[in-house]
C-alpha cells in the first residue's frame, strides 16, 4: 500500500488550505534551515531569508562568478529540487481543490508575486468536487483548442509559445533593468522547461524522453533567439562575456529545463478530483 508521504508526492489528488499552508510553512522552515547548515558547515559563508533572491549582493551577473561562489550556487540550486517538486505537486492539488487553472502552478516560480499567491491559496476556500472538475475540464478544453492531438504538433506549439515568451522576457531583463544574471540563468530556463513540457502533455501523457527533448529544445531554440536578435551581441561583446554566456545556456539552463520537465513529467499521475485520469502530462516511463 502506499504511503501517505509518497501520496504527498503525486500531484493527484487534492488537499485542504489549511494542510497547504502548514506544510508549506514547515517545509519552508526546514529548507531554509538546512541551507544555513550546509552553508555554514560545508561552504563556510552565511546565508539569510534575502539570500534567496540576491545570493550575492556584489555580482550582477552569474559569469561574473568566482568558481567557489558557482559551485556553492549550483549546490545551493540542487539542494532545492526536491523542495520545488514538493511545492509544485502541493500548488496543483490545492489549485484543483479549489476550482482553478491549474495553469497557474507557473506562478509559483515568480519571485515576491510566489509568496502573494501562497497566501492566497492558504486562503481561499475548496470548491464543491463536482464543479471544480468542471472547471478544469473546461479550461483545459479551451487551452487545448490551439494544442495539435499529434506529438510533433504539440512539441511545435510548446516551442512556439514558450521560446518568443523567453526571448520577450530576456529582452524585458537586459534593455530595461539592466542586468541579465540570475533569472536569465536559473529560473527562465526551468519555467521554460515545465512549460513547454506541460504544453506538450495537454492532451495525453507522453514519455518522459519527450517531455526533457521538448524542454532541451526549448532553451536551445531561445539561445539560438538570442544570437539571431543580437540581444546578447549587443550587451555582451563589450566586456568578452559572449563566449561564457553561450556556455552557460549550453551546460546549465538545459539541466534546469530538463530537471523541471521531470517534474512536470511527474503530472501523468494526477487526477482531476482524485479518482477520475487527467489526459494531460507525460508519463514517467
Amino acid at each position: 500500500m502506499e504511503s501517505s508521504f509518497a501520496k504527498l508526492l503525486r500531484p493527484s489528488g487534492t488537499i485542504d488550505r489549511g494542510a497547504y499552508a502548514l506544510i508549506g510553512v514547515v517545509g519552508f522552515a526546514f529548507k531554509h534551515n538546512l541551507d544555513r547548515l550546509v552553508a555554514a558547515l560545508v561552504f563556510h559563508r552565511p546565508w539569510g531569508l534575502f539570500d534567496y533572491w540576491v545570493p550575492f549582493s556584489d555580482v550582477a551577473r552569474i559569469t561574473a562568478l568566482r568558481s567557489p561562489d558557482a559551485i556553492f550556487l549550483e549546490a545551493m540550486v540542487a539542494m532545492s529540487l526536491p523542495f520545488i517538486w514538493l511545492g509544485v505537486t502541493l500548488t496543483i492539488k490545492r489549485l484543483r481543490s479549489a476550482g482553478l487553472p491549474l495553469s497557474l502552478v507557473l506562478l509559483f516560480f515568480v519571485p515576491f508575486l510566489n509568496l502573494l499567491f501562497f497566501l492566497w491559496l492558504c486562503l481561499v476556500p475548496a470548491r464543491n468536487p463536482a464543479i471544480s472538475a468542471e472547471a478544469a475540464t473546461s479550461t483545459r478544453s479551451s487551452f487545448a483548442r490551439i494544442i495539435p492531438e499529434s506529438a510533433v504538433g504539440s512539441a511545435a506549439i510548446s516551442l512556439l509559445l514558450t521560446v518568443p515568451a523567453g526571448v520577450a522576457l530576456v529582452s524585458f531583463g537586459v534593455k530595461l533593468l539592466a542586468n541579465y544574471g540570475w533569472g536569465l540563468f536559473v529560473a527562465l530556463p526551468f519555467t521554460m522547461g515545465f512549460g513547454a513540457a506541460i504544453i506538450y502533455g495537454v492532451h495525453r501523457p507522453r514519455g518522459l524522453a519527450g517531455c526533457l527533448g521538448v524542454a532541451s529544445l526549448s532553451v536551445a531554440f531561445l539561445g539560438l533567439g538570442l544570437l539571431a536578435s543580437a540581444i546578447e551581441g549587443i550587451f555582451c561583446l563589450g566586456d568578452g562575456h559572449t563566449d561564457r554566456l553561450a556556455a552557460g545556456l549550453a551546460r546549465r539552463d538545459l539541466r534546469l529545463s530538463r530537471a523541471a520537465a521531470a517534474l512536470a513529467a511527474s503530472r501523468c499521475a494526477g487526477v482531476s478530483s482524485g479518482s477520475a485520469p487527467v489526459r494531460s502530462g507525460c508519463a514517467m516511463a
